[in-house]
């Protein structure tokens, strides 16, 4: 069972996630002109930014309860996001953009909450993958 401390910690990063889940939603649909091509900016610096967040809370935390807290802060969000409001709006648009944002946004969580933790221990590198909690 995890601490007190641990839960308050898992707290905060599931208020990180949501954060930055918000923060990243709103800005997705942000483009880029360039003559008659057009970058996403908006999708690829949102996606790069919850990836470090995420890999960055894996890194300094000693469980996954913190990483899988913000990454479930960071999912909550987009899915409140993409709902829509009582009076239509939305800020996932039903399109190609903002299903590469929802699916994408799922995968680095994914990703970043099963990935294994790399420990030096003894002089070895070793990878913790079964029991780390």
């Amino acid at each position: 069972m995890p601490s007190s401390t641990a839960w308050f910690g898992a707290l905060a990063c599931f208020l990180l996630g949501a954060a930055s889940g918000l923060l990243f939603t709103v800005m997705h649909r942000a483009g880029w002109s360039l003559g008659t091509v057009s970058i996403p900016i908006g999708l690829l610096l949102g996606l790069l930014g919850t990836g470090l967040l995420l890999i960055g809370i894996r890194l300094l935390a000693e469980s996954r309860l913190t990483v899988a807290a913000a990454a479930l802060g960071q999912v909550a969000a987009v899915t409140v996001l993409a709902a829509g409001g009582s009076g239509g709006a939305v800020i996932v648009a039903d399109g190609p953009q903002g299903w590469a944002w929802m699916i994408g946004v799922g995968l680095v969580c994914a990703g970043t909450v099963v990935w294994p933790r790399r420990r030096l221990t003894g002089g070895r590198d070793t990878m913790e993958s079964s029991r780390d909690g």
